[in-house]
C-alpha cells in the first residue's frame, strides 16, 4: 500500500508542473464563451473535494461492515489517477486544433480528486490502525514518506514532458498506475488474511 501511494503521488503532485503548462499551453480557457485564466483550474481539485468527500464518508459509513477493503480503495484509486492521464492523449487526439477543451482538463481534475480522496485519507486511517501501539507517531512519518518518494520521483519523471509525445509521456504512466491498482485490488483477499478487519 506504500508502494500504492507513492505510485499514486507520483502522478498527482504533476498538478504543480506538467498540467499547468498543459493547462497553459494546451488547453483552451473557456467555457460557453466565457475566458477565464488558466490558473483557474487549480480550483477544481479544492472544490471538488468539497463537495465529493461528504458523499463518499456518507457511502462508507452506511455501507458498514459491507464497505471495500482498504487495498481496494487504494486499488480503485490508482484506476482513477492512471485513467485520469491517460483521458489527456485521447483529447489530444480528438481535438483538431492545438488546444483541447476546458471540459477535458476539469475531467482530469475530476477524477484525481475522486482517486485523492480514495487514498490520503483512507491511507493515514489504516496506517494508524495497523500500527504497532507503542509507534503510531513513527508509523505515520513513515507512510508521509510515500508522497516525498512519490514527488522525488515525479520530479525526474517530468524531465521527459515535451521531449517524448503524449502518448508516451501520459499514457506510459498512466498505464503504469492502473497496472498496480488491478495487482493491488487483486491482492485484497492476501491482504485482508495479513491485516485482518483492520485493513
Amino acid at each position: 500500500m506504500f508502494l500504492a501511494a507513492a505510485v499514486f503521488y507520483v502522478i498527482f503532485n504533476q498538478f504543480a508542473s506538467v498540467l499547468t503548462l498543459f493547462a497553459a499551453q494546451r488547453t483552451d480557457s473557456s467555457l460557453f464563451g466565457w475566458h477565464f485564466p488558466s490558473s483557474w483550474f487549480f480550483a477544481v481539485n479544492p472544490g471538488a473535494g468539497l463537495l465529493i468527500a461528504p458523499l463518499l464518508a456518507c457511502v462508507w459509513t452506511r455501507a458498514g461492515s459491507r464497505r471495500p477493503a482498504t487495498s481496494w480503495k487504494f486499488g480503485a484509486s490508482l484506476l482513477f489517477v492512471g485513467a485520469s492521464f491517460l483521458l489527456i492523449p485521447v483529447a489530444v487526439a480528438l481535438t483538431p486544433g492545438e488546444r483541447v477543451a476546458a471540459p477535458w482538463l476539469i475531467l482530469v481534475y475530476l477524477m484525481q480528486t475522486v482517486a485523492e480522496l480514495l487514498l490520503a485519507p483512507i491511507g493515514m486511517a489504516v496506517t494508524s490502525r495497523l500500527a504497532p501501539r507503542a509507534f503510531h507517531g513513527q508509523t505515520l512519518a513513515v507512510w508521509f514518506c510515500a508522497p516525498a518518494m512519490g514527488a522525488g520521483i515525479g520530479a525526474q519523471l517530468v524531465g521527459y514532458y515535451g521531449k517524448v509525445s503524449d502518448v508516451v509521456y501520459f499514457g506510459a504512466t498512466g498505464a503504469i498506475a492502473i497496472l498496480l491498482g488491478v495487482i493491488i485490488a487483486a491482492a485484497t483477499p492476501w491482504i485482508r488474511r495479513r491485516a485482518g478487519n483492520l485493513a
